[in-house]
């Protein structure tokens, strides 16, 4: 992280956070740099794929982003999450972190949107996008 993430600096940067599974035993979660159209791991935790972990996968995501902000300055960072690794929780941390965000979610899910006027009533995403 020292020698590749100094040199992005007050450049826009795009992290991609994922998991792949390895074999049926274990699952990595992983934070990669997008440099083109291919991503660079640069920090990622191993966690077992059917046993119970102790550490949550919100804390998990929060602990590989903090390893890699000391290496950014003033970076201007967006994070891109599949639709299995989106939610508040998400949200939540990026904006902790000064963080943008780009979620990919599902047509089914609903959300309540800000209006002029006030909060919206809860629609599915398919409603208005």
């Amino acid at each position: 992280m020292s020698q590749v993430l100094p040199f992005w600096q007050g450049k826009p940067i795009r992290f991609i956070l994922d998991c792949t599974t390895f074999r049926s035993d274990a699952t990595i979660v992983y934070l990669g740099l997008l440099v083109h159209s291919r991503v660079l791991p640069v920090a990622w935790a191993v966690m077992p794929a059917l046993e119970k972990w102790e550490e949550k996968q919100w804390s998990i995501v929060a602990r590989l982003l903090d390893q890699i902000i000391p290496y950014l300055g003033e970076a201007d960072c967006t994070l891109i999450a599949d639709r299995g690794l989106t939610g508040f929780p998400l949200v939540k941390i990026c904006r902790d972190r000064k963080f943008h965000y780009l979620l990919r979610v599902c047509k089914e899910h609903t959300c309540q949107r800000k209006m002029s006027k006030g909060w919206a009533s809860w629609c599915r995403f398919d409603a208005f996008l």
